[in-house]
C-alpha cells in the first residue's frame, strides 16, 4: 500500500498532472475543500470518462465554490417543497380514512395493487398473462418494502429515544403517521403516494395543481417526487450536483413533457438548470410568491454568469448548455404569467 501522501506532497502531485497550484493561500484551500472530496470529485463531469482539462487550482476552487452556492440556493426550496408536499398528503390521507394509525392507513389507503390483479380478467396470450403478473407482483412487492420501511422507522425512532416516539410510546400509542412523515425519506414518501389507491392519488393530484390533461392516471405527483428525491439526498449528504451526477434513474418522460407544456422550456434533467424549471415549478403549483421564484432565478443566474466569466470557455461548456441564458428569460417569463 503506497504511504500517505502530505498537503505539500498533494501539491506536488497536482503540479505534475499539469495543475498549477502553489503557495500558502492555495494550500489552505485544498486543506479546506480536501483533495479527494474537493479536487478528486471535481476532476471530471458526470463521469470520470469525461475529466476537465484544468490548467489552474484557482479554476477547481470556482466550479466547487459554485456547487456550494447551488446547493444552499436549492436545499431551503427542496426542504419547503418536501414539507408542503407531506403535509398536502397527511391532510387528505387522514379525513379520508378518519384515522392517523399507519396500519390502518396502509390497509386501506396503500392498495393500488388491487387493481393489477389477475382475478377475473382474461388474456389474449401467456406473454400477456406473464407481464400483468410481474405488475402485479411488482406491486405488492413495493407495497410490503414500504411498510417495512416504516416498521424499521419506527422502531429505530423507538431506539434512538426519538422525543415523538418517546412522548407515544409513554402512552402505549404506535407513532402517529404524521409523526412518520417526519422522519421516513423522500423516497419512502414517494413511494407512499405511488402506491396510495387511484382516490387519494387524484385528490393529492388536485391539490398540487397538476393539469388533468397530464396526469389522467394521478401518478404526476409520485414521479415529480422522485425527479426531486436525488437531488435532495445529494444535498442534503453534501455530495456534488453540479453536473447532475446524483441521478440514478430517467426521469419520466411524462414530468419532461409537462414541464416543456408548462413552460416552453425542452429539459431532460442532464444540467442543474433542468432541476431549477422543475423546483420553480413546484412552488408555483405550491402558491410561492412571484417575488420569491424571481429571487431564486435571479440568484441562480448571478451563481452561473459568475463562474462564466471565471471559468475557460471550454470548462465552462462541459456542464452548461450555450442557450443557457435564454432558457433562464424563459423561466422568468413563466414566472410572470
Amino acid at each position: 500500500m503506497a504511504k500517505p501522501k502530505t498537503i505539500n506532497a498533494l501539491m506536488v502531485h497536482l503540479r505534475s498532472k499539469g495543475l498549477n497550484i502553489s503557495g500558502s493561500k492555495q494550500k489552505q484551500i485544498l486543506k479546506n475543500i480536501g483533495y479527494y472530496h474537493g479536487y478528486k470529485g471535481y476532476r471530471f463531469v458526470e463521469k470520470a470518462s469525461n475529466p476537465i482539462n484544468y490548467s489552474d487550482f484557482n479554476e477547481v476552487k470556482t466550479i466547487y465554490d459554485y456547487d456550494s452556492q447551488l446547493k444552499a440556493l436549492f436545499y431551503p426550496q427542496i426542504m419547503f417543497i418536501e414539507t408542503a408536499l407531506k403535509n398536502r398528503v397527511l391532510d387528505i390521507v387522514v379525513n379520508d380514512v378518519g384515522s392517523e394509525n399507519f396500519m390502518t392507513i396502509f390497509n386501506s389507503v396503500l392498495d393500488d395493487y388491487k387493481r393489477l390483479s389477475l382475478s377475473g380478467k382474461r388474456f389474449n396470450s401467456s406473454n400477456a398473462r406473464q407481464e400483468a403478473q410481474k405488475k402485479y407482483d411488482k406491486a405488492v412487492n413495493d407495497r410490503n418494502k414500504l411498510r417495512d420501511s416504516f416498521l424499521r422507522t419506527s422502531s429505530k425512532a423507538y431506539n434512538d429515544q426519538n422525543s415523538i416516539a418517546v412522548h407515544y410510546q409513554q402512552k402505549d400509542q404506535s407513532i402517529p403517521i404524521w409523526g412518520l412523515f417526519e422522519m421516513i425519506s423522500l423516497g419512502d414518501f414517494g413511494y407512499f403516494v405511488k402506491t396510495s389507491n387511484f382516490r387519494i392519488r387524484k385528490k393529492f393530484s388536485k391539490e398540487f395543481g397538476i393539469n388533468t390533461i397530464y396526469d389522467t392516471s394521478a401518478e404526476m405527483p409520485h414521479r415529480i417526487i422522485f425527479a426531486l428525491k436525488d437531488l435532495r439526498n445529494a444535498i442534503a449528504h453534501n455530495n456534488i450536483i453540479f453536473d447532475t451526477r446524483f441521478k440514478t434513474a430517467e426521469i419520466s418522460g411524462a414530468v419532461k413533457t409537462m414541464l416543456f407544456n408548462e413552460t416552453s422550456i425542452k429539459v431532460e434533467f442532464k444540467e442543474i438548470f433542468d432541476y431549477l424549471v422543475l423546483i420553480i415549478f413546484v412552488l408555483k403549483q405550491l402558491g410561492t410568491t412571484k417575488t420569491v421564484m424571481k429571487k431564486i432565478v435571479s440568484d441562480f443566474k448571478d451563481i452561473t454568469e459568475f463562474v462564466r466569466n471565471q471559468l475557460p470557455v471550454s470548462i465552462y461548456n462541459m456542464f452548461t448548455t450555450t442557450n443557457l441564458r435564454r432558457k433562464i428569460s424563459q423561466l422568468q417569463n413563466y414566472i410572470k404569467h
